[in-house]
């Protein structure tokens, strides 16, 4: 038997493994830090909104602390853009405030240092 035909009898098992293991990990709670673009597409009911549920339910989200900042200054660019008026703004700032997310403070110096590596 060549490496060729070894691989493709093999191939139906480690489907099967891969498989569990995603099964495994989709069931798992884990920490998913939350960015602020998927924040506005919840929160503004846009089209990826249903994914971005399904993928983080049952998850906890966590962001960095300036996560509030960056959603007034998302959706203040849209208002001056006139994509949103004043009153969906709001609404949008009430749907993100009832979304959990445990804010965190980055240490800037250590986040850098990650990057060298």
């Amino acid at each position: 038997m060549d490496r060729r035909s070894i691989a493709r009898q093999s191939a139906p098992h480690r489907k099967r493994v891969v498989l569990s293991h995603v099964q495994l990990y989709k069931s798992a709670t884990m920490d998913i830090t939350i960015d602020i673009s998927v924040l506005i597409a919840v929160v503004g009911n846009e089209p990826s909104r249903n994914r971005a549920i399904e993928h983080t339910a049952g998850h906890s989200l966590v962001a960095p602390s300036s996560v509030h900042w960056e959603i007034g200054n998302a959706l203040s660019a849209m208002l001056k853009r006139k994509r949103i008026v004043l009153a969906q703004a709001q609404a949008c700032i009430d749907a993100f405030l009832g979304i959990p997310i445990r804010l965190i403070d980055v240490d800037l110096k250590q986040s850098l240092a990650a990057c060298r590596t």
